[in-house]
């Protein structure tokens, strides 16, 4: 945000406090011949009046909840109505860098090298570097074994985006690169990934974002829940936001870009997320992101519920980050008719939306005193939440083709997984910094193991 913008937002936000105080004066002291006449106040309408002004405030929340909730809804339930798009034969094959951060990662490099070198593409056009980020062990070694280029990153790095500007500052003199494409290091990748990848550049969009799924889905219930999380985000935001001619969101890994559009707007991402930064400043920009079900990556998703809490935290600082940063922007944007930005200012705001939710059901009850059975309200919220989260996740998971029988640990835990978000999100709003840590990945699994063991189709239809 430039000095201009801080200065304007500041000077916004103190004439809209003014006029708040102005209101409240308004509501508070009516029939006194002036404002400032203090004295004559009754505590009892002073009191009333105050509860009305919270009452105006209550049903605003609620409605701006409800129009959120509504959005996404309704959004999604279109979305599971719609065709997935087939993305037509390209017109020519184009040149990708394969560029793959890494630290410390011995045990499954290896098997995400072999995994694109066993591609249908052809092996002349596909340039695969792995970046050793500050290792210890022998990732570079193997990596260099399998067949893939070394890259020593000697910059000092806070976060995978660091990592990755080293690459592109170091591959931007090589005009023979048509696209980058990222994974991390302990993926593994389908055979068609690459040729779909192409289809999907070939329709003129800048950034492409492929089907995560998960290669440990089965190893508890974390693991699982991981792969519900993904499914309906493919199924309710990415593959109806594709369908819509909208952007689909960036998540990580198994993404790509031109080259045209990281030479020209460069890779400044400083939030700890720059994956759901890239998605903002992306339709900001104006770069489309599209959404290609048919181009699979292989994740490892983590056990561990401690780590699962850590990672969360990450994202959610992440996301908070980014809500400071652009939700004005957007704003402005989405008023001047950029329907792209409009939708992305509805994701950015999400973790205030939810922080919101809760206020607002503190307000109902202990400032308002609504009435409300405490047993009743909430056996019946537990249980419609539960049904909700859980059908859901259900539906997502028929969505994506992905055997359920497999996943039902994570469709009967899912709520309890999205219920151990809300303590993340009331820390990320009141912390003041939240550092990147890396991962510990230790499941080594070739591709030829993993379409053995789980079914790969996503049929959107």
């Amino acid at each position: 945000m430039t000095c201009h913008n801080v200065c304007t937002y500041k000077l916004s936000m103190t004439i809209l406090r003014q006029c708040i105080k102005i209101q409240i004066c308004a509501i508070i002291i009516p029939h006194s011949g002036t404002i400032y006449e203090l004295s004559n106040f009754d505590p009892r309408l002073v009191l009333k009046s105050s509860m009305n002004v919270i009452r105006i405030l209550f049903h605003i929340f609620n409605a701006l909840l409800l129009f959120h909730a509504a959005y996404f809804g309704i959004f999604g339930l279109w979305g599971l109505f719609r065709k997935r798009h087939v993305y037509a034969d390209a017109s020519r094959l184009r040149r990708f860098a394969v560029l793959i951060p890494a630290r410390n990662e011995e045990t499954v490099i290896g098997n995400l090298v072999d995994s694109i070198k066993e591609t249908d593409y052809p092996a002349e056009l596909l340039d695969t570097y792995v970046i050793v980020n500050h290792c210890s062990d022998n990732t570079g070694g193997i990596a260099k074994d399998r067949g893939a280029r070394v890259i020593d990153c000697t910059a000092d790095t806070r976060s995978k985006a660091d990592v990755l500007r080293f690459a592109f500052d170091l591959l931007a003199a090589d005009k023979s690169i048509d696209a980058y494409v990222v994974f991390d290091a302990d993926n593994i990748v389908d055979t068609a990934f690459f040729t779909e990848v192409n289809k999907a550049l070939d329709t003129g969009v800048p950034a492409v974002q492929c089907r995560r799924t998960g290669k440990s889905i089965r190893s508890n219930w974390i693991a699982s829940c991981y792969e519900m999380y993904y499914a309906m985000q493919n199924a309710y935001f990415n593959h109806p936001r594709n369908a819509a001619g909208l952007s689909a969101s960036v998540n990580g890994t198994g993404w790509a870009v031109t080259k045209d559009v990281i030479d020209s707007d460069g890779f400044a991402f400083d939030t700890i997320t720059e994956d759901f930064e890239m998605t903002i400043r992306y339709a900001i920009d104006g770069h489309r992101v599209a959404y290609c079900s048919k181009a699979l990556v292989y994740d490892e998703f983590t056990h561990d519920f401690r780590v699962s809490i850590i990672q969360r935290l990450r994202w959610t600082f992440g996301m908070v980050q980014c809500l400071k940063k652009f939700e004005g922007e957007l704003i402005r944007k989405a008023l001047r008719g950029s329907k792209q930005c409009f939708d992305a200012a509805m994701l950015d705001i999400l973790p205030l939306v939810m922080l919101l939710t809760l206020f607002a059901s503190a307000l109902a009850y202990f400032v308002l005193e609504i009435p409300i059975n405490f047993a009743l309200f909430f056996l019946g919220l537990a249980v419609s939440f539960w049904a909700g989260m859980s059908l859901s996740a259900l539906v997502a998971m028929l969505k994506s083709g992905s055997s359920v029988t497999k996943n039902i640990k994570g469709i009967i835990a899912f709520p309890v997984f999205i219920l151990t978000w809300v303590p993340i999100l009331i820390v990320c709003f009141f912390r003041r910094k939240v550092e990147w840590t890396p991962i510990k990945h230790d499941q080594a699994v070739s591709i030829k193991d993993e379409k053995n063991n789980q079914h790969e189709e996503d049929p959107t239809d």
